[in-house]
């Protein structure tokens, strides 16, 4: 897996929507990582230091995040806060900087807006406002479904074979990077915003890939060969995450 030189890419640090370049980067880049998985070549973040920032000191499992800038070679720190540390403190002034001293980048996912925004400002490295909940992580879902489709799509003459069917609030974050990242991906996206049946509406306009979003802490994915299984989704995901990762910080 030969992975270039790449700009550390600002774009991809907040949690915000994601551009046309940032869709297509990140994608081809998590498809190269799973299709190079057994391949093993080399550890490209071998040496960068990672900080996972808590505002809790409860005892928690490795996240997906850990887990998958573990397997890049960076390694992860657990940095405990504490309730009272945050702007405008005094214990909280020198934490930014010395968090960039220390670290080439931190997840500020359970800490207050306020404090990452200051860190971000500060710190001089990247800051992800929470990478497992990064938009990007939609693509994880984009993944499997494209998994299912032809590769010459763009050029058959059927183009309802990359038809896509979302069910559900399209007005979310969840939903507006979703569907972003689909027409980004050249899916010809239809949205119903009510809780229908779901294959049925698909039948009717011809759409193969389906996804059900009415339950919104648990989508419904379905391509033309068959649902989309949570396992699949999970590994697709740990490859996401490794992208953003690289592409933020293999310049650094």
């Amino acid at each position: 897996m030969n992975l270039p030189a790449t700009p550390v890419d600002r774009t991809l640090w907040p949690s915000q929507g994601l551009g046309g370049a940032d869709v297509r980067r990140t994608f081809d880049l998590a498809r190269s990582l799973k299709a190079n998985v057994l391949v093993g070549e080399g550890l490209p973040l071998a040496g960068k230091n990672l900080a996972l920032l808590r505002a809790t000191s409860a005892p928690q499992d490795d996240s997906v995040f850990q887990d998958a800038a573990a397997a890049l070679g960076a390694r992860v720190a657990d940095v405990w806060l504490g309730d009272s540390i945050g702007p405008p403190g005094s214990e909280f002034q020198n934490l930014p900087k010395m968090l960039g001293r220390l670290y080439d980048a931190v997840d500020c996912g359970s800490v207050s807006a306020l404090s990452a925004a200051q860190i971000e400002s500060q710190a001089g490295i990247p800051v992800y406002r929470g990478l497992e909940g990064h938009p990007a992580a939609v693509l994880a879902d984009l993944m499997a479904l494209c998994e299912q489709r032809p590769l010459n799509v763009a050029a058959a003459a059927n183009t309802a074979k990359a038809t896509l069917l979302f069910v559900g609030d399209v007005t979310t974050g969840r939903g507006r990077s979703f569907l972003q990242g689909a027409r980004q991906l050249g899916f010809d996206v239809h949205s119903m915003a009510t809780p229908v049946d779901a294959l049925q509406d698909a039948s009717a306009i011809d759409a193969p890939f389906v996804v059900d979003a009415t339950d919104t802490e648990h989508w419904l994915l379905a391509g033309p060969a068959a649902s989309v299984e949570d396992a699949q989704r999970t590994e697709n995901h740990r490859f996401v995450l490794q992208a953003v990762l690289l592409i933020t910080l293999l310049a650094r």
